[in-house]
């Protein structure tokens, strides 16, 4: 049976950041990273150099491979051993590593992932440990890259969203995956935390009026503005199976409907259909919605070196190309402008929503048809 548990600070700190208390001194991999957290880029390429055999990355994204073959080009590794990715469904994704780090394999040494959550819940503790690159922000889980996903209208409508309790009161269709998309619900989840449920009762007197929130809250028996939205906005959309095709048929439809999606699945050039919507990302409320990549790397590397490089080196714009130039609204966590980039976006992060996940998934899939 697969084993669960919830991997907290305390866990990690012991893990990876350093023993607490001073009481569990930390030992293999783990000590590496902790002695390694200032080492520079250069002198980690030295040490990338001497180390030999395979480096593998076991990873949710299919671009994973050929960024992996151009991080061993650019530090000249290709000697040293076979550079590869091995794509795995999320819904098979921690079964298959959870079975591979507790045998004690050699053959993963990091992972490349999506949804928090699941990073969170799913894993034996301490199977993953968690490298922040020198002069990045420390976190639980390092996230080193975000795609903005954001609803979009096609340009053959002139309807103006200035407000996202627009998006409830509209007549236009609105389409949204709710089911078999755990990024959605992170996002639905983040709208019911404090800080975004201010900003939602914020917009909702701005648009209806002052002193109109509190009877409608009583009214549905909403705990705040956040869990309100989330209701009424799960209960009017339309579920998509795919959100490519969302944003595909969004850009050409000849009835016009708002649909959301990473910014990514619109298409570039001059054929392509980023040019026919319009995205509604100045609405009263929030921008979109941007969600993480997260990398860790596993206790039994044998190449621990070469995965902090890597980790560095997917820190910045030069290295996540492969996912970049397949459109806009991806960002690096190293972007100079990260923060202007994602200001007024819903920023997924588990740990705001954790004590309430399981209450939370629970209403969600109350919607799924």
């Amino acid at each position: 049976m697969k084993r669960r548990f919830l991997i907290i600070p305390a866990v990690l700190c012991a893990s990876i950041l350093g023993s607490c208390g001073g009481k569990t001194p930390l030992t293999g991999v783990a000590k590496i990273l902790d002695d390694n957290k200032a080492t520079s880029v250069e002198e980690l390429a030295k040490l990338a150099k001497e180390e030999k055999g395979g480096f593998t990355v076991y990873s949710t994204s299919s671009k994973t491979g050929k960024n992996i073959t151009q991080f061993a080009k650019k530090y000249g590794l290709e000697g040293t051993g076979e550079f590869k990715s091995i794509k795995q469904s999320e819904s098979e994704f921690y079964t298959v590593i959870d079975k591979l780090i507790d045998s004690g394999s050699k053959d993963i040494d990091a992972v490349v992932t999506q949804n928090g959550a699941s990073l969170a819940t799913e894993l034996i503790s301490g199977s993953l440990l968690n490298y922040i690159p020198k002069g990045f922000t420390s976190s639980d889980y390092y996230a080193f890259m975000y795609y903005l996903k954001s609803f979009a209208i096609s340009k053959q409508s002139s309807e103006k969203f200035d407000n996202v309790w627009d998006l409830i009161d509209t007549t236009t269709p609105v389409q949204f995956k709710k089911t078999n998309e755990p990024i959605n619900q992170l996002f639905m989840a983040e709208l019911t935390t404090e800080k975004w449920s201010k900003k939602l009762a914020s917009a909702y007197e701005t648009k209806y009026g002052k002193n109109k929130l509190e009877g409608e809250l009583k009214k549905g028996k909403y705990k705040n503005a956040g869990w309100m939205f989330l209701d009424k906005f799960l209960s009017r959309v339309t579920n998509v199976s795919s959100e490519g095709d969302c944003a595909k048929q969004c850009a050409n439809a000849t009835s016009p409907f708002v649909g959301f999606s990473p910014i990514s699945k619109y298409s570039l050039g001059e054929e392509g259909n980023y040019n026919k919507v319009n995205f509604l990302d100045s609405m009263n409320g929030f921008k979109g919605y941007a969600y993480k990549f997260y990398y860790q790397i596993s206790k039994t590397t044998d190449r621990p070196y070469t995965a902090m490089l890597y980790a560095n080196y997917i820190s910045n714009a030069e290295g996540i190309t492969t996912w970049t130039s397949e459109g806009n609204g991806i960002y690096s966590a190293g972007d100079a402008n990260i923060n202007t980039l994602l200001d007024n976006c819903v920023i997924e992060n588990f740990e705001d929503v954790k004590g309430e996940w399981a209450e939370i998934v629970a209403k969600l899939e109350s919607y799924a048809s």
